[in-house]
């Protein structure tokens, strides 16, 4: 991506968190969250960013992304309305967790009302894209090795946007470091999946490489 519109995620510190995400040069916006930034935390986090920041922004990331996250029910509004009711409740049930806390009455109640929404109106498409959504992530996990409900794409526009879309690391080093953790594949592959996605990389020389910006 020739402008860096998205800069990097991070998080330091207990108790009170401070998060910041630039974009361009000058816009940042911050985040002050209550509890420490844990991975799940993390993967909100990043996952709002690119749907609802990234994404209207940047028409060409837009695109990608909402592929990569919402698959084949990214065209109906309705069911990625489903798709996004059961990542979140995961995602919910993942931060009490790693928080070693349970989820309270209230909390259970307000995290379900889409469902309860959905329900009231006999919404037949919400029910048919939350049962494809609920394939959809079990077949992402079964083919990772982290069983992770994730794709490389996904992965990989996360990765790039975290890092201020900056060449970090050449396919080798990507691949070995990370992909290799959750995906076995071929450098050459996954190299021509980063062109393909507008992902920058080094060279293996470690000097940067030419890409064509998206």
């Amino acid at each position: 991506m020739k402008d860096k519109n998205l800069n990097r995620l991070d998080g330091s510190g207990e108790g009170l968190t401070s998060v910041e995400v630039q974009l361009g040069d000058k816009a940042t916006i911050k985040f002050r969250l209550a509890s420490p930034l844990t991975d799940a935390l993390k993967q909100v986090l990043v996952e709002t960013v690119a749907l609802k920041i990234g994404a209207p922004l940047i028409p060409t990331f837009k695109e990608k992304y909402e592929k990569a996250h919402f698959g084949k029910l990214r065209r109906s509004e309705v069911k990625c309305r489903a798709f996004e009711f059961l990542s979140t409740w995961r995602h919910r049930i993942r931060i009490a967790r790693e928080d070693g806390r349970a989820v309270t009455d209230q909390e259970f109640v307000r995290r379900l009302s889409p469902l309860i929404d959905a329900l009231n109106r006999l919404d037949v498409p919400f029910f048919k894209g939350l049962a494809q959504a609920v394939r959809i992530l079990e077949e992402r996990a079964y083919s990772n090795k982290n069983r992770e409900p994730t794709t490389l794409d996904k992965w990989l526009l996360e990765f790039a946007m975290q890092n201020g879309w900056e060449r970090t690391h050449t396919t080798r080093e990507l691949n070995e470091q990370f992909v290799s953790k959750f995906r076995k594949m071929e450098d050459k592959k996954l190299r021509d999946r980063c062109r393909e996605l507008g992902i920058p990389l080094k060279d293996g020389r470690g000097r940067p490489r030419k890409i064509v910006p998206l």
